[in-house]
């Protein structure tokens, strides 16, 4: 995978990644890692599949490709993807 669900916890904040993949209540919300997981392999498809596509030498996994594949992983994830 691209970019793992621990390098997407890091990149946005826990209470942001809480907010938009999260479940159950107010004070005890938890991940819903298969939601995020589905997002994360959703935008490596994107990525990879454009980006590489256009640019081969793009490497992957580079910082450039992991913003990439987080943003669009985000987008997806606030229902707008």
């Amino acid at each position: 995978m691209l970019l793992t669900v621990e390098e997407f916890v890091a990149t946005f904040g826990e209470e942001e990644c809480l907010q938009i993949a999260g479940v159950g209540g107010r004070d005890d919300r938890v991940l819903d890692r298969p939601r995020l997981i589905e997002a994360l392999r959703h935008a490596e498809g994107l990525v990879l599949g454009y980006v590489v596509e256009r640019w081969p030498r793009a490497v992957d996994g580079t910082p450039m490709l992991k913003g990439f594949a987080a943003d669009v992983a985000r987008w997806r994830l606030r229902g707008r993807g």
